[in-house]
């Protein structure tokens, strides 16, 4: 099944669509965040990628490009997630800014570039063009 963007996620797409995994940014501690991971976090159909130590947006908060490979396979358990998910044929939805954490990529380059390479191996795998 695919991966499929959608432009808004609600608490009601969450509770109607429980076999579809959504997936959202997190950190470690697993608190505060973005409205979508505080929304998120409490499902079990819900799927955080960790990307960062704590829920700030300073940069001592993020990962640095030098403790990212000791930190990569805390990401990586979320991506398995969301590939065993979509190997047994499941949906998995990611929001259209899904990757909107505007201070990743300047503060966690390593980390941000990794996240994209994976989420890109995993859509041109399972996803498929939807004809109109």
């Amino acid at each position: 099944m695919p991966i499929l963007l959608q432009s808004n996620i609600n608490q009601h797409d969450l509770t109607v669509n429980h076999d579809a995994i959504y997936v959202y940014l997190d950190n470690e501690q697993k608190k505060g965040g973005s409205d979508y991971a505080i929304l998120m976090r409490n499902y079990s159909n819900a799927v955080g990628l960790i990307v960062k130590e704590k829920p700030s947006s300073t940069q001592k908060s993020y990962w640095s490009d030098r403790i990212f490979p000791s930190k990569r396979d805390v990401l990586e358990e979320g991506l398995q997630k969301i590939h065993k998910h979509l190997r047994k044929g499941g949906i998995v939805v990611l929001t259209c800014n899904w990757s909107d954490d505007e201070n990743l990529e300047k503060y966690s380059y390593k980390t941000y570039d990794y996240l994209l390479e994976s989420i890109g191996e995993l859509r041109t795998r399972y996803s498929k063009s939807i004809d109109s």
